[in-house]
């Protein structure tokens, strides 16, 4: 997993650019601005915002599942 992945992820994780950049020194020595940070996350911005009015569909199927399994132990 690259650092742009760890970002990425820790950003979805809803944590600040500045948190990360702490959390990135802290964890891997590396002294990330959150400026940088900023612009790694805002690579994905158009795919999170497309994703966000993507429409739904109108009906969605519904199946449910029901069932009983009785074991029963006979003689002879």
């Amino acid at each position: 997993m690259g650092l742009d992945e760890k970002i990425h992820a820790l950003y979805a994780r809803g944590m600040g650019t500045r948190y990360i950049s702490a959390q990135l020194e802290e964890l891997y020595g590396a002294k990330v601005s959150a400026s940088l940070i900023s612009e790694v996350t805002g690579t994905v911005m158009e795919e999170v915002k497309a994703w966000q009015v993507y429409p739904l569909a109108e009906i969605y199927p519904i199946v449910y599942l029901d069932a009983l399994y009785v074991n029963i132990k006979v003689s002879g």
